[in-house]
């Protein structure tokens, strides 16, 4: 059962091999201009053009931390998709350091988070995604659209 389509697929294996191959110093520019050069899907549009947008800012973002990342005293704030244990549904979450430590289910850091968490669950697309145990993948990529980028349940 495939997580992903092939064009995240191609472009997660383009990119890694890429960045092996840069310096482990390179900067975040020439890490980008390495990555544009390698574009493996011909023309820059459609679905494959933002798999591939996506996986780069996400590989960029492991390599270098987020523009404008939600840090601020060491606070994490992240979106988790997992399994419900029971019903086998998929789940997305909001997983705040700061939240987590104190018990709390909404803080200054996290709650705009929350907020736009609220509207992605409320929406009929995720609704009919989420309950397809086969459609894993195809949610992902359908969240990566609307601007969200999802972590693995811990």
């Amino acid at each position: 059962m495939p997580t992903s389509s092939r064009w995240r697929a191609e472009s997660r294996r383009v990119i890694r091999e890429v960045l092996a191959g840069l310096p482990r110093d390179a900067t975040r520019r020439e890490c980008t201009r390495a990555l544009r050069a390698a574009y493996p899907f011909g023309s820059r549009k459609h679905h494959p053009y933002r798999c591939w947008c996506a996986e780069q800012r996400r590989a960029l973002e492991e390599r270098f931390g987020a523009w404008g990342e939600t840090r601020q005293g060491g606070t994490r704030v992240a979106f988790v998709l997992g399994r419900r244990p029971r019903e086998g549904r998929l789940w997305l979450d909001v997983r705040c350091d700061w939240c987590h430590r104190t018990l709390r289910r909404s803080c200054l850091f996290c709650g705009a988070a929350r907020d736009r968490l609220a509207q992605i669950v409320a929406d009929p697309t995720f609704r009919a995604l989420r309950t397809d145990p086969a459609a894993e993948g195809v949610l992902r990529d359908w969240l990566a659209e609307q601007g969200i980028s999802v972590e693995r349940e811990p």
